[in-house]
């Protein structure tokens, strides 16, 4: 999604939302974290509603 935001392709990038790959969380939706990026990582997996799902560090707010 990101390359398709890049190149400013909006017809790839609606696309690959249809596909139901990607799903946009919005602000304030809490998730369980299960595997943290770490010091240098940069991808955090998470638990929304059962399923499994990735994003970059910034994708998540910690919290307080």
């Amino acid at each position: 999604m990101v390359s398709f935001s890049v190149a400013r392709d909006q017809a790839s990038f609606d696309a690959y939302l249809r596909q139901v790959k990607c799903v946009i969380l919005k602000d304030g939706m809490r998730v369980t974290v299960t595997g943290s990026p770490g010091m240098f990582g940069s991808r955090a997996e998470f638990v929304f509603r059962g399923q499994r799902f990735w994003t970059t560090r910034e994708g998540l707010n910690y919290g307080e």
